[in-house]
């Protein structure tokens, strides 16, 4: 059972708190105006100041709140304790975690380590591959709320 009060609950605290201080950690060698966009051909075609990622570094907090609370509506607190529930919320904050990961990948990891002949596409594949697996799993987990929402009528 994955509630608030659950080991795997306060597993997920923890490793998204390490993940936010590794970021934060890491956000020191972006350049000032960082790259906040990439078009499909991988090339930056929008920038931020760097300390605005740190709300995005917060973005798997936000979906811990989210999800693993208890919901008032029954379906969907039924839903939450099948398998598909428990496996589509840790799906969905799996996910949240890897967007995260976009501007470092992008910023520090691939012009470093990647022949700038790829580096474009590289980041156009991870960051489209990983837009669309977290679209998908949030249409999936809406999805199935929307079914279990269904069957509830108010009286």
């Amino acid at each position: 059972m994955l509630s608030n009060r659950s080991r795997a609950f306060r597993w997920a605290v923890i490793l998204t708190a390490a993940n936010y201080l590794v970021q934060a950690v890491l956000l020191a060698f972006f350049p000032l105006n960082a790259p906040c966009h990439w078009n499909q051909a991988g090339a930056a075609n929008g920038w931020i100041n760097k300390y605005l990622y740190l709300l995005l570094f917060a973005l798997p907090f936000f979906i811990l709140w989210a999800l693993f609370r208890k919901p008032r509506n029954m379906a969907v607190a039924f839903f939450y304790q099948t398998p598909l529930g428990r496996g589509a919320r840790i799906l969905v904050w799996v996910f949240s975690v890897l967007v995260t990961w976009i501007p470092a990948y992008a910023i520090l990891f691939v012009p470093h380590f990647v022949p700038e002949q790829d580096c474009a596409a590289w980041i156009s594949g991870m960051v489209y591959g990983v837009e669309l697996s977290v679209e998908g799993a949030l249409v999936l987990l809406a999805a199935a709320c929307a079914v279990s929402w269904g069957g509830q009528r108010s009286a």
